[in-house]
C-alpha cells in the first residue's frame, strides 16, 4: 500500500470478512498521511460455516471526511496451520 497526503480521522485498513454474514474475521491497522510502498497484513481464521471470504479496504466509521490518495498493488492470501481451535 502507498498513500499520498491522505488526511482523515480514520484511514483505510485491509479487512477480511465472511461474505455471507459480514462478520469481520481480521483487520489491519489504518493507513494515513504520506507513506512509501509498504506491506500491510492481517491474520484471520474462518469458522466451519464460512464459505466465502471478502477482502475490503474499509474505514470505520466510513462517514468521516477523507482527502488524498492511496494505492494497493496486490492482495495475496496464504493458507497457514490454525494456531487456535476452529470456532463453530
Amino acid at each position: 500500500m502507498k498513500s499520498d497526503d491522505l488526511r482523515t480521522a480514520n484511514g483505510p485498513t485491509i479487512a477480511a470478512l465472511d461474505a455471507f454474514d459480514s462478520t469481520t474475521l481480521g483487520s489491519s491497522r489504518e493507513t494515513a498521511g504520506s507513506t512509501p510502498w509498504h506491506e500491510i497484513s492481517t491474520d484471520f481464521q474462518t469458522g466451519k460455516a464460512t464459505k466465502l471470504v471478502l477482502i475490503r479496504f474499509p474505514r470505520d466509521p466510513g462517514s468521516t471526511a477523507i482527502k488524498g490518495r492511496f494505492w494497493v498493488n496486490g492482495v495475496t492470501l496464504n493458507r497457514t496451520q490454525a494456531t487456535k481451535p476452529v470456532l463453530p
